[in-house]
């Protein structure tokens, strides 16, 4: 139902109340792009779209609005039969050779090479988008396996990136800076912090934080807007968020601490100083 929507998939039909026509109206989900739920219809004009415009899909209570619709409101995505989370089960790794290979199904073997040998430095997978850094540091994208890459920043531009379920896409550009857009496509990049700040990111549904070059932890809730500082300085040396909101932090001593959602200190210690390397949150 609208306002509690958790996942999205192609083949799902998305219910639509009408103002003028107590009868309302149906589509079905032919294509995802990024943030953008591209929609078929009969009876009515054959080409639509959505979009989620409250909440998110990681957190369980996302809402949708159509593009253009004037006076349908979205009611509820009846999923396929089909279907399970929009998340899936895809997941993809770099092999030895720096190919890409990846699947949507769990098992040993029947791995698909989705990028050729010598292409791949890094990869992140959110829901149903892949992205992947090339070796000379250009950043790409698609939705799904199969089908071509869209190269989405020049080359010698990009030094980490991550994906989230909402179809944010989040980088570390060359110049230290912080990026982010929604969806697929070249260009189109916000700046969401300036050069020379950035060290690390983490991404999980909306939720976003960054490591600053000086230790300090940052966090925030969408793109745009104010970010809240968390620590001071010579806090972290590693960062990771959750798409429920928690916020984890690999303490300078080796310690994990936690706290729920962002805000100005209030972390509660996991472990011991010493007792960690890395660390990770749900996606």
């Amino acid at each position: 139902m609208q306002g509690s929507i958790s996942f999205v998939n192609t083949g799902d039909v998305i219910s639509l109340d009408y103002t003028g026509d107590p009868a309302g109206h149906a589509g079905i989900v032919d294509s995802i792009s990024g943030g953008t739920y591209n929609i078929k219809n009969q009876n009515a004009q054959l080409s639509s779209s959505a979009y989620i415009s409250a909440g998110s899909l990681g957190g369980n209570n996302a809402s949708m609005h159509m593009n253009s619709w004037a006076g349908y409101t979205v009611k509820a995505i009846i999923h396929h039969p089909n279907t399970t989370s929009n998340s899936s089960d895809l997941h993809g790794f770099i092999d030895p050779s720096a190919a890409i290979n990846a699947k949507a199904t769990r098992g040993f073997g029947g791995w698909n090479q989705e990028v050729g040998p010598g292409n791949a430095s890094k990869i992140a997978v959110g829901g149903n988008t892949m992205i992947f850094l090339r070796g000379d540091q250009a950043e790409f994208a698609k939705n799904g396996q199969g089908g071509a890459w869209t190269q989405e920043t020049n080359a010698s531009s990009v030094s980490a990136i991550a994906v989230s379920s909402t179809g944010i896409h989040l980088i570390i550009g060359t110049d230290n800076a912080i990026y982010s857009k929604p969806g697929i496509g070249f260009g189109g990049w916000t700046q969401e912090v300036g050069p020379g700040n950035a060290s690390a990111i983490s991404l999980a549904a909306d939720n976003m934080m960054f490591l600053r070059g000086d230790q300090a932890v940052f966090g925030r809730v969408g793109r745009g807007g104010a970010w809240i500082q968390e620590t001071n300085p010579s806090a972290a040396t590693a960062i990771a968020v959750g798409a429920s909101g928690l916020n984890m932090m690999l303490v300078v001593n080796g310690e994990i601490d936690t706290r729920p959602g962002f805000g100005w200190l209030g972390w509660t210690a996991e472990t011991s100083p010493s007792s960690a390397t890395a660390i990770a949150a749900s996606q």
